[in-house]
């Protein structure tokens, strides 16, 4: 009997590996060697389901939602999956939540638990649920707020990236979120969560939530999508000053696709827009990814932009 040939419409138990013809040697070799994974008590998955995920962030997350997946279903009703696990489950983009442990609220009593593996949260009264695909879980509005209890940063980067993704995708209000934050009060971490005033439904992507954490903490005014006509034609900037003609862009080749010629093209058009935006008298400021965590360089090359709009003034 092949893995591949086992139905994977669910999770498999011990018993049904065993009446698919697997023996107890041939199983426990096949969770030694990965070929088969452990999601939870009584709970199996082939390793081919997380091989096809493309890279290893989705593998993670795809681990993360069946293993969450496996547990609310033991619980029968009483537990539901939220804070990191239920923003998974409702498809939140993230950056650097752990998800190393599911997190699972109970809908039925008051108790808390943490287990090798899970973390079982106490209930929060009149705490809104509901079905994703066919697994419990808080709503959109509690599972951004829980993300930011766990936040490990202190300005709840990976709560702002899923709020300004929902926000933007109208999947939630600001209303809800609002609700949310008071159903939690009290909690620790609320001091992050309340950095949800600052969420911007404008950023179309991490980078920009991030770009825009990092204009604040430098104290800059700033404004995001801002747009620009020239000879007919709409051209948008990821991020301006309000002060001075700077453009703020995320930078690199991840943005425009994998595809070579994609690339080319974006590319070439890219260059087409900037040569229109400097014609106005714009400066830019171009970070990549990995450069929006280093303040003072970000600080240095705006403040170069800002002298060099200056000397043109004088």
């Amino acid at each position: 009997m092949e893995l591949r040939d086992l139905p994977l419409d669910g999770d498999l138990t011990w018993a049904e590996l065993c009446r698919h013809g697997l023996g107890v040697s041939e199983i426990r070799q096949l969770l030694n060697s990965g070929e088969l994974v452990r999601l939870a008590r009584d709970a199996y998955l082939p390793g081919h389901v997380l091989d096809a995920a493309p890279d290893r962030f989705a593998r993670a997350r795809l681990l993360h939602r069946r293993t969450t997946a496996a547990l609310v279903n033991q619980f029968d009703g009483r537990a539901a999956a939220s804070h990191t696990s239920a923003a998974v489950l409702h498809e939140l983009p993230l950056w650097r939540a752990s998800l190393d442990d599911v997190h699972l609220t109970r809908v039925a009593d008051r108790n808390s638990r943490h287990r090798s593996g899970a973390v079982l949260h106490r209930q929060i009264p009149d705490q809104p649920l509901q079905n994703v695909d066919g697994v419990l879980a808080v709503g959109i509005a509690d599972a951004i707020v829980g993300v930011g209890l766990l936040d490990r940063s202190p300005h709840g980067i990976d709560m702002l990236i899923a709020a300004d993704h929902a926000l933007r995708q109208q999947l939630v209000t600001r209303g809800e979120l609002d609700e949310a934050t008071t159903r939690h009060r009290g909690f620790r971490g609320m001091s992050r969560v309340h950095q949800l005033a600052f969420a911007e439904p404008l950023h179309e992507s991490a980078g920009e939530t991030r770009l825009g954490l990092a204009t604040r903490l430098l104290g800059l005014a700033s404004t995001p999508q801002v747009e620009h006509i020239i000879d007919g034609v709409q051209y948008r900037v990821d991020r301006q000053l309000d002060d001075w003609p700077v453009v703020l862009e995320m930078d690199g080749l991840a943005k425009y696709g994998a595809d070579p010629l994609e690339q080319r093209r974006a590319l070439e058009a890219q260059k087409v827009r900037e040569e229109a935006l400097r014609s106005i008298g714009l400066v830019f400021v171009r970070m990549l990814w990995g450069q929006l965590g280093n303040l003072p360089l970000l600080r240095r090359r705006i403040h170069a932009a800002i002298d060099e709009c200056r000397a043109r003034v004088a």
